[in-house]
C-alpha cells in the first residue's frame, strides 16, 4: 500500500482522468461537427452546458480530494471517508458523462 500514499501516483491518476475527459469532449465535438450526431436543440444545448458545468465542478471536487489524500496519509488521519467520497464523486462523474453522451434522461 505504499504506492497509495505516493504523490506521483495521485498525480498520474489526476492526469489520466483529465486526459480521458478531454479526449471524450473532443470526440463528442468531432462527432457533432462531422454530422455523426445530430445538433441538439436549444433546450438540449442548455442541458448539455449545465451537465458540463456539473461535470467540471465534480471533477474539481474529486481533484481536491485526491490532492488532500497524501497530506492526510502523512498526518496519520483516517482516509476511509475521503475514499468513499472519491468513489461517489467518480460514480457521479461517470453517470453524468453517460447521460450527456446518450442524450439525457427522457
Amino acid at each position: 500500500m505504499e504506492w497509495f500514499r505516493e504523490e506521483k501516483f495521485w498525480r498520474d491518476v489526476g492526469t489520466r482522468t483529465f486526459a480521458g475527459m478531454f479526449t471524450a469532449a473532443i470526440l463528442y465535438l468531432g462527432a457533432l461537427f462531422l454530422g455523426y450526431l445530430g445538433a441538439p436543440h436549444v433546450a438540449g444545448t442548455v442541458s448539455v452546458v449545465i451537465g458540463i458545468i456539473f461535470i467540471v465542478a465534480l471533477a474539481l471536487c474529486a481533484l481536491g480530494v485526491l490532492r488532500a489524500l497524501p497530506r492526510r496519509a502523512r498526518a496519520g488521519q483516517p482516509l476511509a471517508g475521503r475514499l468513499v467520497l472519491l468513489v461517489v464523486l467518480a460514480a457521479l462523474l461517470v453517470l453524468l458523462v453517460v447521460v450527456l453522451l446518450t442524450g439525457g434522461v427522457t
